[in-house]
């Protein structure tokens, strides 16, 4: 666990250029429905980073999750799976496709 903690720093200023071809990509996915998921206590992405996503993904709808931090998947699992499944039903059932 110790050599991950410096070696994943490293690992994303390498990937710089990759990272970049990815953001510069992101206007294709433009016109998408988005289920952004918002971890309030997330030390690596902050609210700056929310508004790149949010102008990147106009049609996204934001869930905030208060107190969940960077793993928010360990952290909130439990409540944001239904929200999940409920916007992928919702927004991409046969009948929203088919529009």
């Amino acid at each position: 666990m110790r050599r991950f903690t410096w070696q994943a720093p490293l690992n994303l200023i390498s990937a710089r250029d990759y990272l970049a071809e990815i953001e510069s990509g992101l206007n294709k996915l433009r016109e998408l429905p988005v289920l952004l998921t918002w971890a309030g206590k997330d030390f690596a992405f902050r609210e700056d980073y929310l508004k790149r996503f949010q102008a990147a993904f106009p049609n996204h709808e934001l869930l905030r999750l208060a107190n969940a931090g960077h793993f928010w998947q360990d952290d909130a699992g439990e409540d944001i799976a239904p929200a999940i499944a409920e916007f992928v039903s919702r927004t991409f059932s046969t009948k929203n496709l088919n529009a």
